[in-house]
């Protein structure tokens, strides 16, 4: 009935699910409960046509935690373990010895061995001298004369003019306490520059020796110590490397770091 007195139809819906108690008017209002559970479905019904599942609920802490991470997060985690692991790998290769062979007693000899350079301390020969591969660099030598040489390039020091390595001859020596001796043929024009030994020990080490066109007054003819003084002249500058072909174990050891640094990095990126 419609009119002024007509009375407000009542209906209950607790037959319709408890939603919501009582409503008034022909037409149910929309239940939030109802909008509530509407909204998960569509959400739900969206992240299934995109591919996207729903993650399970998980009560551990720890795994909310990993969860709730976000990328930025995680790849500022995976820097600072690709840095720690950096540390221990460089600290490892740090830690490998590095393993060189050492040249000790060695001597330039000529003119029928009349003629001794070297770095043997026994009072009767004059010294072979050796410093950084520049003009006026201090002596590599002890007091005495004797040395021990690594892997590098050098300047050796002998006599040029008077006593004068010229033709035949030899260089001999100690490596690592083994003695080792090379024929030699020695130039006779030390104003030219050029390599006129190499000598190899069959193990990838090798000693090269050569002119280097340069001069300069840094030794005596007196023995051992007294003669790593300049005033007998004119002396001559060889050129003197020692060198190996096969990388030492720290070289390695850093290679291999890199290599693995190289390898974290990328997996990280991934």
């Amino acid at each position: 009935m419609k009119g002024r007195n007509a009375r407000t139809r009542v209906e209950p819906v607790a037959a319709l699910g408890d939603r919501c108690s009582l409503h008034a008017g022909p037409v149910a209002p929309a239940c939030p409960r109802d909008s509530g559970i509407a909204s998960l479905r569509a959400e739900r019904l969206g992240s299934f046509r995109r591919g996207v599942r729903t993650p399970p609920l998980i009560r551990s802490t720890q795994h909310n935690k990993v969860i709730a991470m976000t990328r930025r997060q995680i790849e500022k985690s995976l820097r600072h373990r690709t840095a720690a692991v950096l540390t221990l790998l460089m600290a490892a290769g740090a830690a490998v010895p590095v393993c060189a062979g050492t040249l000790t007693d060695l001597a330039f000899v000529s003119n029928n061995g009349v003629f001794i350079n070297n770095t043997i301390a026994d009072g009767t020969t004059s010294p072979l001298a050796f410093t950084q591969p520049t003009l006026g660099a201090a002596f590599l030598n002890a007091a005495d004369s004797s040395i021990a040489l690594g892997y590098g390039n050098y300047f050796a020091y002998a006599f040029a003019g008077f006593g004068q390595h010229v033709g035949s001859g030899s260089l001999s020596g100690k490596r690592d306490g083994v003695v080792f001796s090379a024929t030699v043929t020695f130039p006779g024009d030390l104003s030219l520059a050029g390599t006129f030994l190499t000598y190899n020990f069959g193990d990838g080490e090798t000693i090269s020796v050569g002119t280097t066109g340069l001069f300069a007054d840094r030794i005596r003819i007196v023995a051992d110590g007294d003669g790593l003084l300049p005033g007998d002249g004119t002396d001559g500058v060889y050129s003197f490397s020692y060198a190996s072909a096969v990388p030492e174990p720290g070289t390695l050891a850093l290679l291999l770091t890199g290599l693995g640094v190289a390898g974290l990095l990328r997996r990280s990126r991934r």
